[in-house]
């Protein structure tokens, strides 16, 4: 495939052992190289994104590869359910007026017991019609709680508010001043069970003896040291990891696992023992909150985060990370512009910055990007782009304004903080990465070997291999951003 009409040489692909053949078909022809490093068109390098945000935190480690359980502990405080309710025993409807008047008995009918006597209980209008509850009777499945209004009225109280599915909670527990003999008792709530499991990945090299050491035409610039390298076996000791780390955050993000609803799993390694794969950071989110959308406004992500946020975290807890692709970022970036639009100053000094021009002695440039705004009541939001969401291998789907679908997309990460990380990764001890290399004749560091080998062919095989989880602690403090596209 060829990129540009300059372009002598297309690429080539292959997988698997590398022999000086593949070399030399590569390389057979000589030119005069205008750049030591051969440019890696088309292949994005994945740089450590999702490992380098969650390396901030701490980990855990396990002393087995069982399956990890944690317990998501549920509020005490909830609402009930109205199933029904009468007044002077007819049933009450939304056109009933005067409901209650004048300390009369209104009869509250619940699915389950929640409530107990001496308590006040509040409905959507809780502080206009608070409920007194005088007696509680069993009927069947079903409690009948009597009630009277708190305050004396001679209007009562709509009967739109005591209509089937309303919500009462509890407020509070009042008792008598003098010699009062008992209160109420507690609400509890058993904790949700969570469980994930860790997932194993291998990768390894064969690389024959003659290959050791050998130089290449090419040269390769290593991403990491920034070193450029002529030796086969240094690109391709990089190489290795480059696709482990990759194969590592995909696993950890995209993962899905693979047992079905009795724990089992269906596939097999070449062993003949069962693989296991836990689940992604992604499956994990999937039950708590998720958004499509179709067009994008600031107000409307503020919104889903104040939904996130409000009664749940406290205000210095409300730091969130958004990992996106450049589309979502740029569809931020605007947002955030056009809405700072009105109260922006027009001498924004701090965008202008000095540039050289052909055709001009004192030439400037402006521009900015916003990666971070503040909201109201706490929110920070930090943008974050993930290059796995503009992976064009992996993601195929396009957007109809352009790009992949998956660049639209934004997950709202709330990772905790090292005290009390949310997102953590997970391993298994003496797991966490294994770097193994497999002796026959020839080795990397041959002048350092011992004579003794593991088995008689001239070559040497490079292993690598790591087990890891990922733990999305309490799923309800994430989110999902997806574009319409992207629906199932």
């Amino acid at each position: 495939m060829k990129i540009s009409p300059f372009q002598v040489k297309e690429a080539k692909w292959w997988a698997g052992m590398t022999t000086d053949t593949h070399l030399a078909a590569l390389y057979e022809e000589k030119p005069q190289m205008a750049t030591k490093v051969v440019s890696r068109m088309l292949e994005a390098t994945f740089g450590p994104s999702l490992e380098t945000m969650l390396n901030k935190l701490p980990s855990q480690t396990y002393e087995t590869d069982n399956d990890l359980y944690w317990k998501l502990q549920g509020s005490f405080e909830r609402n009930i359910a109205l199933v029904e309710a009468y007044w002077g025993g007819t049933l009450i409807n939304s056109g009933t007026t005067g409901v209650g008047a004048n300390h009369t008995e209104i009869e509250l009918v619940f699915a389950e017991k929640w409530f107990e006597e001496g308590m006040v209980i509040v409905g959507e209008k809780n502080e206009v019609y608070p409920l007194f509850i005088t007696k509680i009777e069993t009927e069947g499945s079903l409690y009948r709680h009597y009630c009277i209004l708190q305050y004396a009225s001679s209007d009562g109280m709509p009967g739109s508010e005591l209509v089937s599915n309303k919500l009462f909670s509890l407020d509070y527990s009042p008792v008598e001043r003098t010699l009062s003999v008992d209160g109420t008792g507690t609400r509890h709530s058993s904790p949700i069970e969570m469980r994930s499991s860790f997932t194993t990945i291998r990768k390894r090299e064969k690389v024959p003896g003659n290959m050791v050491s050998r130089p290449v035409q090419a040269f390769f610039r290593n991403p990491i040291t920034g070193k450029v390298e002529n030796v086969w076996t240094e690109y391709l000791d990089w190489k290795l990891e480059q696709e482990l780390l990759l194969e590592k955050n995909r696993a950890m993000f995209f993962g899905r696992t693979n047992r079905d609803e009795y724990g089992r799993t269906h596939m097999t390694g070449k062993s003949g023992n069962e693989i296991y794969v836990g689940p992604g950071i992604r499956e994990q989110m999937e039950v708590s909150n998720t958004m499509y959308y179709s067009k994008f406004s600031l107000r409307m992500l503020e919104t889903f985060l104040f939904d996130i946020s409000e009664g749940t975290l406290n205000k210095s807890e409300r730091n969130f990370v958004i990992k996106t692709g450049e589309r979502g970022a740029d569809l931020i970036h605007k947002a955030i512009k056009a809405d700072a639009s009105g109260w922006m100053p027009l001498r924004d000094t701090s965008s202008m910055y000095n540039t050289t021009s052909s055709f001009a002695n004192n030439a400037r440039g402006y521009g900015f990007q916003f990666t971070e705004f503040l909201a109201s009541n706490g929110i920070k939001v930090t943008v974050d782009i993930d290059p796995m969401y503009g992976d064009t291998t992996r993601n195929k789907l396009r957007h109809p304004d352009g790009g992949l679908a998956e660049s639209y997309r934004m997950d709202i990460f709330d990772i905790g903080t090292p005290d009390a990380p949310n997102i953590q990764k997970a391993y298994v001890k003496g797991m966490e990465d294994r770097l193994r290399y497999e002796i026959g004749m020839r080795s990397p560091w041959d002048a350092k070997t011992s004579n003794i080998i593991g088995n008689s062919e001239d070559s040497y095989v490079i292993h690598r291999m790591c087990q890891f989880g990922v733990m999305v602690l309490d799923p309800q403090r994430t989110a999902s951003f997806i574009p319409n596209i992207l629906a199932a």
